[in-house]
């Protein structure tokens, strides 16, 4: 996804900046991107003490629980928005470094994890590089930085939602995700073809967020970020488990 997306910019001789893909601040400090990025881990942590739970690869989401993501997500969004427009008063009291520090301890959790529970330390760690930055930051670069930014590029951003200016691209590239999480349980080699549509329901919503991220910042990577980070943090239960 990275590769199509950077090979599709150099080819096409388009702007990296219009797709979200350079580093300059558009208009939200880095103490207001990472505090945004807190929202939704906040959020997982929540699911995790409710007992919903999602472990890749052993058994996807009921609809019920796609249905319970669905809606803490949703609920992350309008959050979000409203944390955008108070964001001088409270965003702005997150130092940078302290936030920042909050993140790493997130993403290195799972190896804390695995020591603690006798667990491979160097395929948890492999683990956590591939979901951070193969999928994390992959799948944002791909699906907010290439599809969001193309569709609005063809129709615009008419509408605007507490703050937040947007377009079809959000929505697109929100459906477009979703479905894709939905092959998560299908396996071709083993001729399994049952389609995970809880999984499917909750990542639509998630998509939705990750998006909001992107329309207000101008940019993928507080998207990336947080999502590596909840990534990251879906692991620990199953290193946790018996």
């Amino acid at each position: 996804m990275i590769l199509f997306t950077i090979s599709a910019i150099l080819l096409c001789r388009r702007d990296f900046a219009s797709y979200g893909l350079k580093s300059e601040d558009y208009g939200a400090s880095a103490e207001d991107r990472v505090a945004l990025g807190l929202t939704l881990v906040a959020g997982a942590g929540l699911l995790r003490l409710l007992g919903v739970q999602h472990q890749p690869g052993i058994k996807p989401p009921t609809m019920i629980e796609g249905i319970i993501y669905a809606v803490a997500s949703l609920g992350a969004v309008v959050l979000f928005c409203w944390l955008l427009i108070r964001q001088g008063a409270i965003l702005g009291r997150v130092p940078t470094l302290v936030a920042v520090l909050v993140l790493l301890a997130v993403v290195c959790a799972p190896l804390v994890v695995a020591v603690n529970y006798h667990r491979p330390v160097a395929h948890t760690l492999f683990t956590v590089l591939w979901l951070a930055f193969g999928a994390g930051c992959g799948e944002e670069i791909f699906y907010r930085g290439y599809i969001q930014s193309r569709v609005n590029e063809s129709f615009g951003r008419p509408f605007r939602f507490l703050g937040v200016q947007f377009g079809l691209g959000l929505l697109v590239s929100s459906l477009l995700f979703g479905f894709l999480h939905a092959l998560n349980s299908v396996d071709y080699f083993e001729g399994r073809f049952t389609f995970a549509w809880g999984f499917c329901i909750a990542n639509i919503f998630t998509g939705l967020f990750y998006g909001c991220l992107r329309e207000s910042t101008g940019s993928v990577w507080a998207g990336a970020v947080t999502h590596a980070t909840l990534d990251v943090l879906v692991i620990v239960p199953g290193l946790s488990g018996p």
